[in-house]
């Protein structure tokens, strides 16, 4: 365990609020602390209640600097889940970079392993499938045996939002 988070279980501030944590569902605003304190308190709160985290920042840059921050304390897998790219005029011109990163962040979150997922409020904003989707339409392949190609297109369309 990081020597930074030692002693915090030893604030009875900080128990009642691990407490608070450990019973069930909290939604937690930190105000009044740097970004890098932020991450310190995250980090903390996430080790000792065994729970994973979602951070939400305001935007794309304070999110990916929360990225640093956390993995400069933190041994645990750090997500980061961007917003999906509004491209009006040219379809091609996406980033499939992005499109990667967010299917990536999902497969972790379903994975139920403990992890810090930060992202922005633009990310939480876009329609997304419901989560049995992600799960019950996987598609896996197998070298060199056959594929009912109607199947996959039609699991792949039922995706599509």
């Amino acid at each position: 365990m990081n020597g930074l988070i030692v002693d915090l279980p030893k604030h009875s501030k900080y128990l009642k609020l691990l407490n608070e944590i450990k019973k069930e569902k909290v939604d937690l605003s930190i105000f009044g602390l740097t970004d890098s304190q932020k991450a310190h308190m995250v980090y903390s709160l996430n080790v000792y209640s065994n729970k994973p985290s979602c951070i939400v920042c305001t935007n794309n840059m304070q999110a990916k600097k929360m990225v640093q921050d956390l993995k400069f304390y933190s041994e645990l897998e750090i997500v980061y889940f961007p917003a999906r790219e509004m491209v009006y005029y040219d379809v091609e011109a996406e980033s499939k970079e992005t499109q990667n990163a967010r299917m990536q962040a999902i497969e972790k979150i379903l994975s139920g392993v403990n992890i810090v997922i930060v992202t922005t409020i633009d990310a939480l904003l876009q329609k997304m499938l419901p989560i049995d989707s992600y799960k019950n339409l996987n598609l896996k392949f197998i070298q060199a045996s056959k594929v009912d190609i109607n199947e996959v297109m039609s699991n792949l369309i039922s995706l599509r939002l």
